[in-house]
């Protein structure tokens, strides 16, 4: 439960007018993407959190964490298929 607090109060310093603030949030929010919970933490901030911001914030970022996952994952098969029908 500490990791959802925690990324509920790093959610909230994305929605700062401190550039410096949300540029540390993000980044600490970039290292916590990489623990297996964390999108379901999102999908549960997003759903049931009581402030609004902070639930668009968090929808937002696993649209983009999730989105920038399936491009990873998806670009070097289009690569793969893409050279092998070019060689053949």
């Amino acid at each position: 439960m500490a990791e959802l607090t925690q990324i509920a109060d790093l959610l909230n310093q994305t929605l700062s007018p401190d550039a410096n603030a949300v540029r540390a949030a993000t980044d600490a929010l970039d290292r916590l993407c990489l623990t297996s919970n964390f999108p379901f933490y999102l999908l549960s901030i997003s759903t049931r959190g009581e402030d609004q911001g902070q639930k668009v914030a968090a929808a937002t970022y696993l649209k983009i964490s999730r989105a920038g996952t399936w491009i990873a994952v998806a670009r070097p098969r289009f690569l793969v298929s893409a050279r092998s029908s070019r060689s053949s």
